[in-house]
Order: structure tokens, then C-alpha cells, then sequence
């Protein structure tokens, strides 16, 4: 696994490889998720669940209730990003696409993160410019709406830097 996170009930892992063609050369087209045992912490896998694109990146809602998990990923030619992809793990660790998904009319990147309350959702960009060597940064944000679905409200933000980043819920 490239990645996994917990969803908030602490029953179940959600994973991705990370492979896709710019990184790796293969396409791996699943998410993955495990039960994690509630006594030992053992994992057992639940299901390996088709994605319409290969997924870099995931993102769970980390809010109680939250139930959702987008994906994130970079084309095949390098160039560009897929289109994100929103899912709903259920209570039996099944992952179902949410309505609208995937979603390409939103900020695309590679990268997401909630915030805390699990209304909005971060995706990070970092392209080169017309094959220049003048590399394009830009942090967006999308409104979750209660199904699922995502809009863009504002406009990315770009930044003077790329890097990493985290999401922070000032008191």
C-alpha cells in the first residue's frame, strides 16, 4: 500500500497502491479496504473495489458519521489529473460511488485532505507551464455536499512554493 487511512468509526482501513502509469508504469484500478480487528488490530482485506482510474491519493472524511473516501490520481501521459472519484464505505466496509462521480467539472490534483469537520475538501496541483520549467501550484477547495457530491466555491489558490501541507482547525 502507497496510502491508507481510517475512516471515522475505527473499524475499517482504506488503502490505494499508488500505482499508475507515470509512477510505477502499471495502472492499479482499486481501492482497497480492510476490517481491522476491534481486540487484536489485525487486518483482514474486505474487498478490493474498482476505480474508474488509478488513485494516487486518498482522502477520508474524518468527521463522526463521515463516510466518504475520494480518490486522486495522475494521468497516464504525466501531464495532467484524473478526474476525482468519490465513494461511500458502508457499514460493512463496501465502497459504492457516490452520485456524480467521478467529478471533472472541480480544481483537479493529485492530493486531497478534509478538514476536520469533513465539509470541505483540499486538493494540491503542481503542473509545469507549458513545458517550461515554470512549475504551476495551486490549492483548491471543494464544498462536500450531504450526498457526496463536490463543487468548487472559489477559485484555487496559488502558491508561491509546492511542498507538502496539512489541514489544521484553528480554535
Amino acid at each position: 500500500m502507497w496510502q491508507v487511512a481510517g475512516e471515522p468509526t475505527g473499524k475499517y482501513l482504506i488503502g490505494t497502491t499508488g500505482n499508475a502509469v507515470p509512477t510505477s508504469g502499471v495502472d492499479d484500478k482499486s481501492l482497497y479496504v480492510f476490517n481491522i480487528d476491534q481486540t487484536t488490530g489485525a487486518l483482514t482485506q474486505v474487498g478490493k473495489f474498482s476505480t474508474q482510474s488509478s488513485s494516487f491519493t486518498i482522502a477520508v472524511q474524518p468527521n463522526p458519521g463521515g463516510n466518504l473516501v475520494y480518490s486522486f490520481g495522475i494521468n497516464d501521459t504525466d501531464m495532467g489529473y484524473n478526474p476525482v472519484e468519490g465513494y461511500q464505505i458502508n457499514s460493512t466496509g463496501t465502497l459504492s460511488a457516490v452520485s456524480g462521480s467521478p467529478f471533472s467539472n472541480i480544481q483537479l490534483g493529485f492530493w486531497g485532505q478534509f478538514d476536520q469537520s469533513g465539509a470541505f475538501l483540499l486538493d494540491y496541483s503542481s503542473i509545469t507551464n507549458g513545458g517550461t520549467n515554470n512549475v504551476v501550484t495551486k490549492l483548491g477547495v471543494l464544498d462536500v455536499g450531504s450526498g457526496g457530491a463536490i463543487t468548487t466555491p472559489i477559485a484555487p489558490a496559488a502558491l508561491a512554493r509546492g511542498g507538502y501541507w496539512a489541514v489544521t482547525d484553528v480554535p
